[in-house]
């Protein structure tokens, strides 16, 4: 018998933040910031960030720039800026960057 399964195409982000400790050493919020930041920062380097390769990337991007906006904040300030609300960041993060993506 097969068992009919959902998938769920997710990006980075999303992976990252549902299941940061399989990013990170200690499941934090920063550590998972952090990793996000080096593998945006490692690929535009090395510039292979295009459209067609790395689309999470420029999403990711893009969502940091939409954040600061909504909060009226730098770019890092407004990452920074989740990890000092009340209440799971995860889930935060979460929530806004589906706010995010639902307005594309």
């Amino acid at each position: 018998m097969y068992m009919e399964a959902e998938i769920r195409l997710i990006d980075l982000f999303e992976a990252v933040m549902e299941r940061p400790y399989f990013y990170t050493l200690g499941s934090s919020y920063a550590e998972a910031i952090a990793y996000l930041e080096g593998y945006q920062n490692g690929a535009c380097c090395h510039k292979i960030a295009s459209d067609d390769y790395f689309p999470d990337i420029k999403k990711y991007q893009e969502f940091k720039i939409w954040l600061a906006d909504k909060f009226r904040l730098e770019e890092k300030a407004a990452l920074k800026s989740l990890s000092e609300q009340p209440g799971d960041v995860f889930h935060i993060s979460l929530k806004l960057y589906k706010e995010f993506k639902d307005a594309l």
